[in-house]
């Protein structure tokens, strides 16, 4: 065979693999990426998952009745009852001892004033009880933004990470020069060791 030929072939064939690795490299990465990509897409919806979860939370609790909560009602049926047993009491002692009407109108206020004051702890609690709901829902909103960002930044480094990879895949082959004129001299004999 010809030196010429011989070194047209060894070019061709050395080419033909840098093309294929080239190829083959990208192909990789590009598998990866995507891989690394779909990851990301899938957290993201457990991300707006959360996010809903959180704001369904939020809107049953924050805009909840307090008054109608199951320990106000306890509060407000206890204290009610207690008042209706010290009306009773005021009013079997009026009749029995002969106390006077102001006595009893004395004692109805100040159990007036006892369910205005039971009331007016629920109101407290409940306003105490949106304060925290609304700092709960603030940090878990704040995380879920965090958790945002770094699934924006994820898929920067794969996106820069397949760039790097396809660059890289190409120069890994692309260092190998094959010198045709060195290779028809070593076919030929011309070549001298000097």
């Amino acid at each position: 065979m010809a030196p010429v030929v011989a070194a047209a072939l060894i070019s061709g064939a050395v080419n033909l693999l840098k093309t294929g690795y080239d190829h083959y490299s990208k192909s990789k990465s590009s598998d990866a990426a995507q891989q690394g990509i779909q990851y990301q897409k899938d957290k993201e919806k457990i991300i707006d998952q959360e996010e809903g979860q959180l704001r369904d939370w939020y809107n049953r609790n924050y805009y909840e009745d307090t008054t109608q909560r199951a320990d106000a009602q306890e509060l407000l049926r206890y204290t009610a009852d207690q008042i209706k047993q010290r009306n009773k009491s005021a009013a079997g002692t009026q009749a029995v001892m002969g106390g006077t009407e102001e006595s009893v109108a004395a004692e109805k206020a100040a159990n007036g004033r006892a369910m205005a004051e039971a009331a007016s702890k629920i109101a407290a609690a409940g306003a105490s009880r949106k304060d925290n709901i609304d700092a709960a829902y603030l940090n878990g909103m704040q995380g879920i933004a965090g958790q945002r960002l770094g699934q924006k930044d994820k898929m920067t480094d794969i996106e820069m990470q397949r760039a790097q990879q396809i660059a890289g895949a190409g120069s890994a082959l692309g260092g190998l020069n094959i010198d045709v004129g060195s290779i028809v001299k070593a076919f030929s004999g011309d070549g001298s060791d000097s």
